[in-house]
């Protein structure tokens, strides 16, 4: 009976803690028009940041249609800091393999993808922290594009 009752106590607080999940300070996304999205079309996304001993993964979510005609989407990430300092990336998200088989959770006409652009990142600064997202591709507008996202979500570790 003690038995049982340590198995149930142990069964319960590791169902208790699953449930907790990971704090998450930033999961926001923004639908893109129909007709495309355009370059001059700069997705903003703010965050607050109040520990910056935290450790994040930073990671995009991107819907897009099976018709979308490349392997990959060009974009360019423009991260602003509470000092006023800017970061400048230009990030290439994969959306398929060699043989044009799609990543993520497809259907007939659509894909979502969610791609890890930054694991283990930290944040040296309190306040609030800005991240712009902008097409850089050839192509304007990027046809086939529906949704894009960016979520940053505690990792649980502490950096040292």
């Amino acid at each position: 009976m003690i038995k049982s009752l340590k198995h149930l106590l142990l069964l319960f607080a590791a169902v208790a803690l699953a449930a907790c999940g990971r704090e998450t300070i930033l999961d926001q996304s923004r639908e893109l028009s129909d007709a495309g999205w355009v370059a001059t079309d700069t997705l903003d996304f703010q965050f607050e940041v109040t520990d910056t001993l935290a450790v994040y993964d930073i990671l995009v979510d991107l819907e897009h249609a099976t018709a979308y005609p490349n392997q990959n989407v060009y974009v360019k990430v423009l991260t602003e800091f509470p000092n006023g300092a800017k970061l400048d990336q230009t990030l290439s998200l994969e959306l398929a393999n060699r043989a044009g088989r799609w990543f993520g959770d497809c259907d007939a006409e659509s894909c979502d993808f969610e791609v890890a652009i930054q694991r283990s990142a930290f944040f040296n600064q309190t306040g609030t922290h800005r991240i712009r997202v902008l097409p850089y591709m050839r192509r304007d507008p990027v046809e086939h594009v529906r949704n894009f996202g960016v979520r940053i979500e505690a990792t649980g570790e502490r950096r040292g």
